[in-house]
């Protein structure tokens, strides 16, 4: 079999178990020059999916941001064992290994993975997994919870080469109802120096920070310290950010952009009719209380009833 096809040569290891024959040499393009000793360290990390950022955190009230998480086995006829190590920023990670089962075709769904599966909450990091089955991994990071309406982003699992030595990330934005936030999974074992440069959607030099982040650790710039650390003109509507680390070890690059106006609302105002909401996010800033609207506090049902 060969690692460059989308099944990134899975069908070693069921072979393997099957013949119980080893596995001494594998394909990586389509001549007989494409071959190449069968390393399986290096073939489980081009298996491993990686969720560059997840957290379960709770910020200035009512906010807590936590990820919800799906994870899809993609073989028709195996049953997958995946094992989920979660590499949280900080020092403690709670059960930070755990191993769960999937069968066939089907999606097993972990709410506040951080929080729950693994036991680690008020943390951020990033989810590591591992399976001998082709895994597809999804997840929304969001606050403040289902029930609710609720603010958050897309992240998808990503594959090896999907890290990359240089990123840019674009579209960021830092006004009223915009904020971003920029940071980077390792997923070696050695420390890198990282560089974040900012730059104006028309190429203009706005500054940069510099870091460093730890083997499979990861290392995140909030808002807050971006716009006191560049001098971030309040209203920037379009910037972008490019991430450097040692020039020859990857790292995952990511950005959220906070979109605190929920389209209901912003329909609500199109149509002249009033809003009532609670406080979660910046929704007091849209919605003027006593004037467009009302306001109540997130989670008290009697003030929204």
């Amino acid at each position: 079999t060969k690692l460059d096809g989308t099944a990134k040569g899975g069908i070693v290891l069921a072979a393997r178990e099957a013949t119980g024959v080893p596995v001494k040499f594998i394909g990586t393009g389509e001549t007989m020059a494409d071959i190449e000793p069968f390393n399986p360290v290096a073939f489980a990390a081009e298996l491993r999916v990686t969720l560059p950022a997840v957290a379960s955190l709770h910020g200035r009230p009512p906010t807590f941001f936590h990820s919800d998480v799906w994870v899809f086995n993609g073989s028709l006829q195996r049953e997958a064992t995946v094992t989920a190590t979660y590499r949280c920023a900080q020092e403690s990670c709670g059960n930070a290994v755990q191993t769960f089962t999937i069968p066939p075709r089907q999606v097993r769904f972990f709410p506040d993975m951080v929080g729950t599966f693994f036991g680690a909450p008020e943390t951020f990091g990033a989810v590591e997994f591992d399976s001998a089955e082709l895994v597809v991994v999804t997840s929304r990071l969001y606050t403040p919870d289902r029930s609710e309406p609720s603010v958050g982003m897309f992240v998808p699992g990503l594959e090896a080469n999907e890290a990359h030595a240089v990123s840019v990330l674009t579209s960021l934005r830092h006004d009223d109802f915009f904020r971003t936030n920029v940071g980077v999974y390792n997923p070696n074992d050695i420390a890198q120096p990282v560089l974040f440069q900012f730059f104006g959607a028309s190429g203009g030099f706005l500054g940069e920070i510099f870091g460093s982040v730890g083997p499979r650790r990861s290392l995140q710039v909030n808002d807050p310290e971006i716009f006191s650390r560049i001098a971030l003109p309040a209203g920037t509507s379009s910037f972008y950010c490019m991430v450097f680390g040692n020039g020859v070890h990857a790292l995952y690059a990511y950005a959220s952009v906070i979109d605190n106006q929920p389209v209901s609302v912003l329909e609500a105002f199109a149509a002249g009719l009033p809003v009532i909401s609670t406080n979660a996010g910046d929704l007091a800033s849209m919605v003027r209380d006593g004037e467009t609207g009302l306001v109540v506090p997130a989670g008290d049902a009697p003030a929204m009833a």
